[in-house]
């Protein structure tokens, strides 16, 4: 970044600072310093920088948005806070400024003709902690949050969540035994979708086949009971939760006799269930030509 000052028609460096970033925040809040600092009343300067696009960028979406009257979406432009001080200053102090766009310098490469130009150079990270932050910028846990306030909320629950997941007592094998994977999910999730005949877009009744082939192929690989009992043997029992007789395997869900159950075994155990409670209660019933009455 290079300051210069008009004096009688001739332009006169006074400043020239070299950045060993792309940071455009803490070149605006340089900026703003020097021109506070600096600057008389009524004076020309031109500041050659390598963020002069962006920021021409930004005064005109702020003259846009003036234009319209919508003030709300201002604050969704980043660093609109520096650009409008540095407006306001130059605007009291009728300041004539004008930037240039200079190329970015590579790392590494250093000039040798700074002894021709009466300057000084100045490592910025000597002078990041004298710098003064925006009181109006938002702090995460004593850190700068530079991304909009939605993504970074989105991140912060997506890892949180994340993290609650994985510390739960039913996970714990799956932490311990995560290098063996047993299942390749990457795989396993293309699959289903069917990519090779064109996604999750694309829909026909091939297309509808493959689908319900690919999820009866996973289904079939998830984790049974028995699967389960082998991770964690204090959680699941290796018993068919509806027989209680047999192991659940695969074949065994499908075989088991216990889900052969039909709406009228349904009415029939529930109007059961209903009899018994109201003999318990000493209520008599008679049943006349198959009906029931009290």
């Amino acid at each position: 970044m290079k300051w210069s000052k008009i004096i009688d028609n001739n332009e006169r460096e006074i400043l020239k600072i070299d950045v060993n970033d792309n940071d455009i925040e803490r070149n605006l809040s340089l900026m703003l310093i020097i021109i506070g600092l600096t600057v008389e009343n009524n004076e020309k300067i031109i500041i050659e920088t390598s963020e002069a696009k962006e920021i021409y960028n930004i005064i005109e979406k702020m003259v846009k948005i003036k234009e319209k009257g919508t003030m709300r979406r201002k604050w969704k432009i980043r660093n609109i806070n520096y650009i409008k001080r540095i407006l306001d200053i130059t605007e009291k102090r009728k300041i004539f400024w004008s930037l240039v766009e200079i190329k970015k310098e590579r790392k590494g490469i250093i000039k040798e003709n700074y002894n021709e130009i009466d300057c000084e150079i100045v490592d910025i990270n000597e002078l990041e902690e004298t710098i003064p932050m925006n009181r109006y910028r938002l702090h995460w846990n004593r850190k700068v949050v530079n991304d909009h306030i939605r993504e970074t909320v989105k991140k912060y629950n997506k890892f949180k969540y994340l993290g609650e997941w994985l510390t739960l007592k039913i996970n714990k094998n799956i932490l311990n035994n995560i290098g063996k994977k047993e299942v390749d999910w990457e795989k396993t999730i293309e699959y289903i979708k069917n990519k090779n005949e064109g996604g999750s877009i694309i829909t026909s009744d091939k297309d509808m086949r493959d689908r319900i082939y690919n999820i009866k192929n996973l289904i079939e690989q998830l984790p049974t009971y028995t699967i389960m009992s082998r991770r964690n043997k204090e959680i699941y029992d290796m018993k068919c939760p509806r027989c209680k007789k047999e192991d659940e395997t695969w074949l065994h869900i499908w075989q088991c006799e216990k889900n052969e159950y039909k709406i009228n075994d349904i009415i029939q155990d529930e109007i059961h269930n209903q009899i018994e409670a109201l003999q318990k209660e000493n209520i008599i019933l008679i049943e006349i030509n198959g009906i029931i009455e009290l």
